[in-house]
């Protein structure tokens, strides 16, 4: 089995950021809003799963905040405050990929709020 770089995580929060700042440049020139929440929902993962990967967490291809949230939490009580923000930007994962045939709600005001956290 392949040794994992013990500084991965600072790569996680890398590209992390890379997708928090597309977002915002999005969000600046007025992009659409799926693509913007998608770059929201990511910049999220992959800022938990950088922190789990410096707990020693072992890498999983998960895309559920919640679940990844939950894990921190072991970690840091205090991570449970972000609850609502992961449940609410887990769902821009398949909102913001996939045609689902029903009417988007996705919110550039709230997405802006996303940013901020």
């Amino acid at each position: 089995m392949p040794t994992i770089d013990p500084d991965i995580f600072q790569e996680w929060f890398y590209y992390g950021d890379m997708d928090r700042q597309a977002a915002a440049m999005l969000m600046r020139s007025e992009g659409p809003a799926p693509v913007i929440a998608f770059h929201v929902q990511q910049a999220v993962e992959k800022y938990l799963k950088g922190y789990l990967l410096a707990q020693g967490w072992q890498l999983r291809r998960i895309h559920d905040l919640t679940v990844l949230l939950h894990e921190a939490t072991t970690h840091d009580p205090q991570f449970a405050s972000f609850l609502p923000d992961c449940q609410r930007i887990t769902e821009y994962y398949i909102e913001s990929r996939y045609p689902l045939g029903i009417e988007s709600h996705l919110d550039k005001s709230i997405l802006q709020q996303d940013l901020k956290l």
